[in-house]
């Protein structure tokens, strides 16, 4: 099945209900139903990740976003908008990595939702072969050992941190807790996946679609 990119109505969508997702967890304690009727690519199966940002104000009144959390699910098993909504509620409250999200800052964060595509397995046995069929800025990758994936790399991050292709493969590997260059070895599996990402400009504001910029190759 081949699936296609959303429209930026379609990703308004998805940011709209992870939002609502988590106010609503997290004022009321319920999950919200799993909405009907909605564009048919948003029931396709697909992996998904959710992000929370919170806004902080600098001098000059200079205004940055900076990583509150981000959860996700990696294979297609579910909705989209079933993992979404999962996943929103995941980030804000389980990624052990940053305190729970309070229903106070909601005002003061935004939401970004990466779409992926399924993983595609790439063949490690040829270095150069596999560094060329990265594409900074719109592929992410995957490791997987003894059959389960251990760690990511969304392209995002790896816009923002400026990896270039050899470090995403060494950073998703110590990200797993394994030694940088273990992408190579026979037991580990690198999987790339394509993404779509939208976000908010602002808390409840503006929803587009995040094209990365690609500092280098």
């Amino acid at each position: 099945m081949i699936l296609s990119e959303l429209s930026l109505e379609e990703g308004t969508l998805l940011i709209h209900y992870a939002r609502l997702a988590v106010d609503r967890y997290l004022s009321r304690g319920v999950y919200i139903m799993i909405p009907q009727g909605l564009p048919s690519k948003l029931y396709e199966k697909r992996g998904v990740f959710v992000s929370i940002e919170k806004i902080v104000s600098e001098r000059g009144g200079v205004k940055r976003r900076v990583l509150r959390g981000r959860r996700g699910i990696v294979d297609p098993i579910l909705p989209l908008i079933e993992a979404t909504i999962r996943s929103a509620i995941e980030v804000a409250v389980r990624d052990y990595r940053y305190p729970p999200l309070n229903v106070g800052e909601l005002n003061n964060v935004v939401f970004e939702v990466t779409v992926l595509s399924k993983p595609e397995l790439l063949d490690v046995r040829d270095v150069q072969k596999c560094l060329s069929e990265l594409r900074l800025g719109l592929d992410g990758v995957v490791l997987e050992v003894g059959g389960r994936y251990r760690s990511v790399v969304l392209p995002q991050t790896a816009v923002e941190e400026d990896w270039d292709k050899s470090e995403i493969l060494q950073q998703v590997c110590l990200r797993a807790g394994l030694p940088m260059n273990a992408w190579m070895n026979s037991n580990v599996k690198i999987y790339k996946f394509k993404t779509q990402i939208f976000y908010e400009l602002h808390p409840n504001g503006e929803v587009i679609e995040r094209a990365l910029y690609i500092g280098r190759e």
